[in-house]
């Protein structure tokens, strides 16, 4: 996944810059290097630039340039937006009182599993209608069909 993709607060570790000369210059002197962990810390109020974390440093990056970065997440554990279609098992909900009202409402729980399937989400058949900032608060661990654990999302 690109790392203008991430939210703040997940971890991941960059596996290639997909770019050359001048900018793959810059970005690997500012500590963008293959094997490193990063976590975006802040994103600006419209979406750009976004503040990362690298090692003990923070450091700013436009979307632009952090389109041309690839990462995956480490853990197990990501937050429900970032997942890809397959099932999932929901191992907590970061939110509110409301938040965690409504999710109960929808059925959401922890330990509960959800399906995702072109960005819509299903638990026991039913789809759940979810905004982006709901799906960033529920966090969930990818099963296998046979209800194991599985690697994590790359």
């Amino acid at each position: 996944m690109k790392l203008s993709r991430l939210v703040p607060g997940v971890p991941a570790r960059i596996k290639r810059l997909e770019v050359s000369g001048e900018l793959h210059e810059k970005l690997v002197g500012m500590g963008f290097v293959p094997g490193e962990e990063i976590e975006i810390v802040q994103v600006a109020p419209l979406g750009d630039p976004f503040v990362c974390k690298i090692g003990n440093r923070n450091i700013t990056l436009r979307k632009r340039e952090a389109d041309l970065i690839e990462v995956e997440v480490v853990g197990g554990e990501l937050p429900l937006i970032l997942a890809d279609d397959g099932t999932y098992e929901i191992t907590k909900l970061n939110g509110g009182r409301r938040f965690l009202f409504r999710m109960k409402n929808l059925g959401i729980e922890s330990g509960k599993k959800i399906q995702v399937s072109g960005r819509r989400y299903y638990i026991e058949g039913r789809e759940i209608d979810l905004g982006y900032g709901e799906a960033t608060k529920i966090w969930v661990r990818r099963v296998s069909d046979a209800g194991e654990e599985s690697h994590p999302q790359k």
